[in-house]
């Protein structure tokens, strides 16, 4: 690839951030969001990084995060803000962007450069890109992990292209238990070809056992990030111990039947999805383009050298789809490890037409990719914002809904002119989840008290200037002398916001000047 191309992938990835970068505080914490936020502000404060396989994930995550809280001056969660912890999946997703876009050695330019492009304005991409969670990292490790195994050649045992990938295979190992499903997947599209190619692979015996320093240092790649970011860089032994007992967690949390879908779930989301009167959310017209690309990959026009990357996608996306399908626990995040392999196909099949084609064809497949992005840039624009947090939109997922801002706001403002002291907040809700992200709200706060219930006889005094509480604890009913709010958690999910009748009476006489 010559220079002049090279930067068509480094604009595209620039485009991506600058225009992101203007809704990445656009959306309410997500609660998964605000407890990996505050997990983060351990480590960012000195109190270190230890894994919790109980409901938490790996770790790349919150080492990633400590860059970007120093470089915007950041020294404890208080000072953090979301673009600060947001932009990490952002620089990930940018960064993927620009890896794409230099494979043409291995996919073809014209699909390498389209490719980039595609994840730039992909819609799932664009969202989640400013989400707070592990996804984007995982997918740009495993995306290196492709580059770097593409770039093995089966004659050169000593090449470090394969050691290579298992540390971004180690690196996603160290972000997420589905790393697994993406092994699994890898593993079954390594089969698939092994057995299509047989014909074409020529190795003896005596060439695998030259292979055996190679597997030994394939496996010291994969364990060197597992082992260094699970024990928090050796102060914590039990850690990589607790990344094997995640595994089982996480398969255990996969068949809960509380948060079950059916198996067509992710394929309706992306095909066709409307559930209320707005816009119509689809992707069919990529999912086309992705099985021309499959098809061409799969025939013979093509040097197998070019075709065998983009088969090895196809097979091995279609593997995880079916995996993930299958697992009961869905939320619509873990369909980016699918997706980025998706739109690498969509590429290669609107790239078949672009370069094969005859001059008509060339013409309308132009048309119609112009059609789809434009397509996919006014669907991301809905997607992020007006219907950033609304149930309609096919990727949020039981989200913090907008109004709880405004209970947020209520207590800023009427605490503004008084010290802390004389602001004690207590948020008592029937189970610890009701209470994100209003850690990461309050993160600024020392004079709050989070708890799981409310007896009939509890009076705390002083009595707090705060009360948030979720209804079924019937706090307004046990309680006298406050004035009390309704606020909009999650859908179907509400919060009541007391206010201690003597400093609502307070702020609304100043109000009223």
């Amino acid at each position: 690839m010559n220079h002049a191309l090279k930067l068509i992938p480094l604009a595209i990835a620039l485009a991506f951030v600058i225009v992101n970068a203007r809704i990445i505080s656009v959306r309410p914490m997500h609660h998964d969001e605000a407890n990996q936020a505050i997990r983060f502000g351990d480590l960012l404060e000195g109190r270190g990084y230890r894994y919790d396989p109980q409901g938490h994930h790996g770790p790349t995550l919150y080492y990633a995060t400590l860059p970007a809280a120093r470089l915007a001056g950041a020294h404890d969660i208080a000072h953090c803000t979301e673009a600060t912890i947001r932009s990490v999946p952002l620089a990930a997703t940018a960064l993927l962007i620009l890896l794409v876009g230099c494979q043409g050695a291995i996919i073809g330019q014209l699909t390498a450069i389209l490719a980039a492009a595609l994840t730039a304005i992909s819609t799932p991409f664009v969202f989640y890109s400013t989400y707070y969670i592990q996804e984007p990292l995982m997918v740009l490790f495993v995306a290196a992990a492709f580059a770097a195994a593409a770039h093995w050649q089966p004659l050169q045992p000593r090449s470090i292209w394969l050691p290579l990938a298992a540390f971004f295979i180690g690196l996603a190992a160290a972000s997420k238990e589905t790393w697994l499903i993406t092994a699994f997947a890898m593993f079954c599209a390594s089969v698939v070809l092994t057995i299509l190619h047989r014909r074409d692979i020529h190795l003896s015996r005596n060439d695998l056992k030259r292979y055996i320093p190679t597997l030994s240092a394939i496996i010291i790649a994969f364990l060197l990030p597992v082992v260094v970011l699970y024990s928090s860089f050796f102060t914590n032994w039990s850690g990589p111990l607790d990344a094997i007992h995640g595994l089982f967690q996480g398969a255990a949390q996969s068949s809960q039947e509380d948060f079950a879908q059916p198996w067509i779930y992710f394929i309706q989301r992306l095909i066709w999805h409307k559930t209320a009167p707005g816009p119509i959310w689809t992707e069919w017209p990529l999912i086309v383009a992705a099985i021309v690309g499959t098809v061409a990959a799969f025939l013979p026009k093509i040097p197998l050298k070019k075709r065998l990357p983009l088969q090895f996608l196809a097979i091995y996306a279609v593997v995880q789809l079916i995996v993930y399908s299958a697992i009961p626990y869905k939320t619509p995040w873990c369909i980016l490890n699918v997706w980025q392999s998706v739109l690498i196909l969509s590429a290669a099949g609107f790239a078949a037409f672009l370069t094969n084609g005859k001059p008509w064809g060339r013409i309308i497949c132009a048309c119609a990719l112009i059609a789809v992005s434009v397509h996919q840039i006014r669907q991301s624009q809905q997607t992020c914002g007006r219907y950033c947090a609304d149930q309609r939109n096919p990727y949020v997922y039981s989200h913090t809904q907008r109004d709880l801002l405004n209970l947020v706001a209520r207590v800023r403002e009427i605490t503004l002119d008084k010290p802390q002291s004389d602001n004690a907040i207590v948020v008592a809700t029937s189970s610890h989840q009701d209470a994100w992200p209003l850690p990461w709200y309050f993160r600024d706060r020392s004079d709050i008290e989070y708890r799981t219930d409310w007896p009939d006889d509890f009076t705390p005094v002083p009595l707090p200037v705060f009360i948030v509480a979720t209804p079924d604890l019937e706090v307004d009913l046990k309680l006298d002398g406050y004035v009390w709010e309704t606020h909009s958690l999650r859908p179907n999910v509400f919060l009541f916001l007391g206010v201690r009748q003597d400093r609502w009476d307070a702020w609304l006489a100043n109000k009223m000047k």
